[in-house]
């Protein structure tokens, strides 16, 4: 089976996509961008280095090298846990790409509107406060809805900072057993992740505003009804 390449021009636009998630943590001032920025970086150099290991270790087939490549994996696993504790449209390429992209942009609405709402709740009367003062809905669930973004997307800011040390992710594995060369598979695995990051930051924005319009009602009190028993 043959594995489309993807070219600098191509994997650039991927890039480019970041634009939409950073210019959304900018206007609801989620402080993460520093993060954000930061794991990118990282995934770019760790799975670069990966591609660059791998068609070596390809190249010379040695037991020795393969072993050395897992206890390094393990000991970076261990530290991470430790320390965390404190395209082309054809169906080949869409269809799976795009369940990919879709998961993981259920995960995260579902941490995210989860997130939202329990704010309000644990917080109701700062909430009711703030609509006393005059602010209107939108500017009174900011604080919310920037906590619930932030939940949404730290598990995924997350996986960038790590990719390529911890483990092999699942999309760069298939390709390499589809018989590409490991540098292909890099470029196809940090498109996917840059396109999950920015599909999962614009679906939960999303679907926390639209999941208010019917949650709160004339006056901007919470509706308990819009919640089952």
């Amino acid at each position: 089976m043959h594995t489309e390449e993807i070219g600098l021009w191509a994997l650039s636009s991927y890039y480019a996509l970041l634009i939409i998630p950073l210019g959304l943590m900018i206007w609801l001032r989620i402080p993460i961008i520093g993060k954000t920025l930061s794991a990118v970086a990282r995934m770019t150099l760790q799975l670069l280095f990966v591609g660059f290991y791998l068609q070596i270790v390809f190249s010379l087939n040695s037991p020795w090298i393969n072993g050395l490549w897992l206890v390094v994996m393990v000991a970076v696993a261990d530290f991470s846990i430790v320390r965390g504790c404190g395209l082309s449209m054809d169906a080949q390429y869409v269809i799976p790409i795009g369940g990919m992209i879709l998961g993981n942009c259920l995960r995260a609405d579902i941490i995210g509107i989860r997130s939202f709402y329990e704010a309000m709740n644990q917080r109701e009367k700062a909430f009711l406060y703030t609509l006393s003062q005059g602010a209107r809905l939108h500017e009174a669930i900011r604080p919310y809805l920037r906590h619930a973004c932030r939940a949404a997307l730290l598990p995924t800011v997350a996986t960038m900072a790590t990719i390529g040390l911890v483990a092999l992710p699942g999309m760069m594995t298939g390709v390499i057993l589809g018989g590409a060369d490991p540098m292909t598979a890099i470029k196809y695995q940090i498109s996917i992740m840059i396109a999950i990051f920015t599909g999962t930051s614009i679906t939960v924005v999303l679907a926390i505003l639209m999941s208010v319009r019917g949650s709160f009602g004339p006056y901007g009190i919470l509706d308990p009804l819009a919640f089952r028993s």
